[in-house]
């Protein structure tokens, strides 16, 4: 009997193996999707529109999310209406936050996906979180776990830090303090 490791299974004949490539980050985002919880109407930032902040864009909308997608990259912002964004702006637009407000009412944002592995983005996304909103780390950044930990600020209600986790347990051993399984309540 050849050795299998855990989770890895066959692709079925019917499908190629560009489809079979992709279950896997689609995958995942999609339990990222379903960990956000978000009700029809939320708002929800996703920064970064390469492949993976495609599959949140796209994978927002049955959730009822109205998505605001950012990028550096003007071209990379361009296919997002395709996939369900439903707003687009660059991510160094200095007026981003004003944007943000103008477009949740000055409510804030509902959640914010960072998919980029920018500490700033991080930092940015939240102050732009309503009390109560929701961060989702799919990117590892060097500081953000500090961020989160020293975050709360007297204006902060409550925000719940969440973090999509790699299933290898040897990197858990080797960098501990990089994997953040269930969800962190910052309370002022």
């Amino acid at each position: 009997m050849p050795f299998v490791p855990p989770g890895v299974v066959n692709i079925p004949a019917r499908n190629s193996f560009e489809e079979g490539a992709m279950l896997e980050p689609a995958n995942t985002v999609l339990e990222a999707v379903r960990r956000l919880s978000l009700q029809p109407g939320d708002a929800v930032l996703v920064a970064d529109q390469g492949p993976i902040g495609l599959m949140f864009a796209r994978l927002l909308q049955p959730a009822g999310a109205c998505v605001l997608a950012t990028d550096l990259l003007e071209a990379r912002l361009k296919p997002d209406h395709r996939f369900g964004s439903r707003w687009v702006c660059r991510g160094d637009d200095g007026r981003l936050g004003e944007t943000i407000s103008r477009l949740t009412w000055r409510r804030g944002l509902d959640a914010a996906v960072i998919a980029v592995p920018l500490d700033q983005v991080v930092r940015q996304a939240l102050t732009w979180l309503r009390g109560g909103g929701k961060l989702m780390l799919f990117a590892l950044t060097r500081q953000a776990w500090r961020l989160i930990w020293i975050w709360p600020p007297s204006a902060c209600m409550k925000k719940t830090c969440s973090a999509a986790i790699p299933p290898i347990s040897s990197c858990k051993r080797k960098w501990p303090g990089w994997f953040f399984g269930g969800t962190l309540m910052c309370a002022s």
